[in-house]
């Protein structure tokens, strides 16, 4: 009879831990959406929850706050743009060509991409202190090569 309730009691948690799984990944599909649509700061947590179909209560079982969602957003667009990397700079052994083509494509992300720019901006990376000790030339550097080097079947 012992073993009858523990099978029934992990079978319970494997549902109840899937359950939960499928709410956070509503909410940051939901999420995702609405980012598409408008910045972070213009998205209320009611949008949220009432894209995701779920309650106020179980966004906070979740996430702390809305600005916490971008986290694994963030993560899974970083580890998307990686896998690009990977696949275009294969067979590359030069580092500076590896590290010119990897600035470039975050360059260009950071400025295609609200959600980067916001994300880059919120991190607490001092973003104006570092755009005050490069200067003019980083931004000279960076229009110029930024369309210059291509690399054929890269997506960026």
């Amino acid at each position: 009879m012992n073993n009858v309730n523990q099978e029934a009691g992990a079978r319970k948690r494997g549902r109840v831990e899937l359950k939960r799984m499928e709410t956070r990944s509503r909410i940051i599909a939901a999420t995702e959406r609405l980012l598409s649509a408008r910045p972070i700061d213009d998205v209320t947590l009611q949008d949220i929850t009432q894209a995701a179909a779920i309650g106020h209560g179980s966004f906070y079982l979740h996430f702390k706050s809305k600005y916490e969602v971008l986290i694994p957003i963030v993560q899974a667009r970083a580890a998307q743009v990686d896998g690009q990397l990977r696949t275009a700079l294969a067979g590359n052994d030069d580092p500076a060509q590896i590290m010119a083509f990897s600035t470039r494509v975050m360059a260009r992300m950071i400025v295609s991409d609200p959600l980067w720019r916001w994300f880059l901006s919120h991190s607490g990376v001092p973003v104006e202190e570092m755009r005050r000790a490069f200067g003019r030339f980083s931004n000279r550097d960076f229009q110029a090569g930024a369309g210059q080097w291509e690399v054929p079947g890269a997506r960026y």
